[in-house]
């Protein structure tokens, strides 16, 4: 491998780490900062209160905050483990990638905005790991049998 395919697989495991990254910071936001505020009226007066998305929701929604970040370990796990066969890693990357872009889209109104920093640094990761230089998608299934 030349210096410069290192440099790329380089840049590509970074941008894909700090995907992973970007992926936690809404889960803990939800997790534990106000999600929603109200008002409610009492006798003595007006009180606002403020809750988290799981006091709101239950505790069902820590899975839902879950799967962005699984979508996003399997496209990094894909960019990083090299010693697995090219195209488990092209299928491992472009499946995490185009999930996660689905459930940003399924989720745009509500917390699909949120993941979109980590999806952009994901097609970044993916698209220099299936680069033509390196050997993207449609050079290997042209040189190798299925």
């Amino acid at each position: 491998m030349g210096s410069n395919e290192e440099l790329m697989q380089k840049i590509s495991e970074i941008s894909a780490m700090i995907a992973i990254l970007l992926t936690w910071i809404p889960f803990l936001f939800f997790l534990f900062m106000p999600a929603y505020r109200g008002n409610e009226i009492t006798l003595v007066g007006t009180v606002q209160k403020t809750a988290t998305l799981v006091e709101m929701n239950g505790f069902w929604v820590i899975w839902l905050l879950l799967i962005p970040i699984s979508l996003s370990c399997m496209a990094t796990v894909g960019v990083i483990m090299t010693r697995l066969s090219r195209r488990r890693r092209l299928i491992m990357m472009w499946m995490g990638t185009s999930l996660l872009f689905s459930f940003c889209l399924i989720g745009l109104g509500s917390i699909g905005l949120f993941y979109l920093p980590s999806l952009l640094m994901l097609v970044l990761a993916v698209g220099i790991q299936t680069s033509p230089q390196r050997g993207g998608v449609g050079v290997e299934s042209a040189s190798s049998p299925l």
